[in-house]
């Protein structure tokens, strides 16, 4: 252990988008700040290695480019899972800050040659809300305004507790993942922006770690928050993608935004029989219409891009360059050349995002604050929020409103003999799983994780697979507590398969609770086929209570009138 805790203002747990912004205003509301990443902030998380695309309206004239119009797309899409004026203050009210402030950075939102944003229409949005924008170097920009701002950063400590008494937190627990050193911080306020949560089912290139995005977003956030009394909400709705069949990547948005078609093995475009906006429709839709196209056996499925012209569609390489570096790789190893070759494409893995305002994750309110004082929550791991725009968005205003709240309180929390008893008990647990011999390795429970969760957890769901997968999973954790490393490597690995099966659990209680379907394959109980908004309109929140998990339903809230 290192000693006394190292004391801060903020602390942010997570160094990607989200993380990065909420310590840029957090340092700017004046609190002193550290930034805490289980790897480092220049290259860390869904965007380390680039993105392509921004979601936002600009007031640039059109009906559909207004607050206004983009909240009730936003509500539309959400279908009463978000709390609606969370969105308006964290992200809609935020948004053109948000984009003010990437600019003074320096991260290029605008086509360098016009001045102008390039913007694309799909998802589902009634207009182009899809800035298309060169990213390749955002995480960088990120991380350099963060040091510049005068910002603590300890890389490399992977986050494992937090330490709350009487429903406050007052600091957290980690470990080095160079160096094997138990880390203690103390804060005034802790803002968790760890992401979504990847690697809970069967990838679809067999390699859990060729993932769609982050491999180390492992819900390390949601975890955390749950086991210190925060709320969890929509943890039964997954996403997944589409994408170039034998390598995830990036891309979709690129593809189906610059006008490019579905088509199935017989050559047929289908998606106007699944959605009134065909390609351009939600991701969960097009996914959807993919899964059932395969299902049904017509299968492969392409994206044909033959119809466009040659500049158009080298443009569209370039876009797709700007997020995955080696997909042109790829894509010239298999002499595949879209001017006159269809694009085969699968289904990535499901995971845990924030995209279709789904809204799964770490309740907030208005502050990106949860029900437990001084803790926050912005980014993929929070609800709501929307990709890569939501991440940037609610980091920056939750840093703001952190900070501002650290500042208003009077002394900090003292470190008693009953937190020390309580750290060096947590310490030994941590400790006890690279000191054992013999136990279950970290692949052996992940991989057993991932076929209980891919057999009965996935694109389809019933009643009897659901309770059969809480059942084997409550047993699964049970061995896991066993879990042994036979080095550093293998002992941060350990501490992720556990946070990973904590969340199965839940988003396995979630779907056994929405008792309908929703979104497509995001929530397909095939013995409830049908969307129930009598009954469902609303959130299902799951919350801990005593070593379970307890589950209430929120219903939804009406859409205030200013925005009808």
């Amino acid at each position: 252990m290192d000693g006394d805790p190292l004391k801060t203002d903020v602390l942010v747990i997570g160094g990607g988008a989200a993380g990065c912004m909420a310590a840029i205003g957090a340092r700017e509301a004046g609190a002193a700040v550290t930034l805490v990443d289980k790897a480092c902030i220049k290259r860390s998380g869904d965007c380390g290695g680039g993105n392509v695309t921004f979601t936002t309206y600009l007031n640039e004239g059109e009906a559909w480019d207004t607050k206004e119009a983009f909240l009730r797309w936003y509500s539309d899409i959400a279908e009463g899972l978000v709390d609606i004026d969370v969105v308006n203050a964290s992200t809609a009210s935020q948004i053109l800050l948000t984009v003010s402030r990437l600019e003074q950075m320096g991260i290029p939102l605008r086509d360098p040659n016009t001045g102008k944003y390039v913007r694309n229409r799909t998802f589902g949005a009634p207009g182009a809300y899809t800035v298309v924008f060169n990213g390749k170097n955002i995480k960088p920009a990120l991380a350099e305004e963060v040091r510049k701002l005068g910002t603590t950063v300890c890389e490399n400590v992977l986050t494992t507790d937090l330490l709350v008494r009487d429903n406050r937190v007052f600091g957290t627990l980690g470990i080095g993942t160079r160096d094997e050193r138990i880390r203690i911080f103390s804060a005034r306020v802790v803002i968790l922006a760890s992401g979504e949560v990847v690697r809970l089912y069967h990838n679809m290139t067999g390699n859990p770690f060729n993932s769609w995005h982050s491999p180390f977003n492992t819900g390390a956030a949601h975890a955390m928050a749950f086991r210190a009394g925060a709320q969890l909400a929509n943890m039964e709705f997954t996403t997944c993608n589409l994408t170039p069949r034998g390598f995830s990547s990036a891309g979709y948005a690129t593809l189906t935004g610059g006008g490019c078609h579905l088509v199935n093995g017989r050559g047929e475009r289908f998606m106007d029989q699944y959605h009134e906006k065909g390609e351009r429709g939600p991701r969960w839709a097009v996914t959807s219409a993919v899964y059932h196209e395969l299902k049904e056996g017509r299968g492969p499925c392409f994206f044909d891009c033959r119809h466009l012209s040659s500049e158009r569609i080298a443009h569209l390489l370039e876009e797709m360059h700007y997020d995955k570096e080696t997909l042109l790789d790829f894509f010239h190893q298999k002499q595949l050349d879209l001017t006159k070759d269809l694009l085969e494409v699968q289904l990535s893995e499901p995971q845990l995002a924030g995209f279709t305002g789904k809204a799964n994750g770490i309740v907030v309110n208005e502050d990106c604050e949860t029900r437990v004082k001084g803790l926050y929550a912005a980014g993929d791991c929070s609800t709501p929020s929307y990709a890569l725009s939501g991440a940037l968005t609610t980091g920056y205003y939750a840093g703001k409103q952190a900070g501002r709240a650290a500042l208003s309180l009077e002394g900090r929390e003292d470190f008693s003999a009953d937190t020390w008893d309580d750290i060096h008990r947590r310490e030994k647990a941590i400790c006890d799983i690279a000191r054992r011999r013999h136990g279950p390795a970290w692949w052996t429970v992940e991989k057993k994780m991932r076929q209980i969760m891919t057999d009965f957890v996935g694109f389809e769901r019933n009643e009897m697979g659901l309770r059969t997968a809480i059942e084997q999973l409550e047993k699964l954790a049970a061995d896991a507590e066993a879990l042994s490393a036979g080095n550093r490597h293998e002992w941060v690995r350990c501490l992720e398969a556990t946070d990973l099966l904590a969340i199965s659990k839940l988003v396995a209680r979630g779907a056994l609770e929405r008792r309908e379907s929703r979104f497509g394959t995001s929530h397909y109980r095939n013995d409830y086929p049908k969307p129930d908004q009598e009954h469902f309109r609303g959130s299902i929140i799951l919350e801990r209570e005593g070593n379970g998990i307890r589950a209430s339903f929120q219903p939804a809230k009406s859409l205030p009138e200013s925005i009808r």
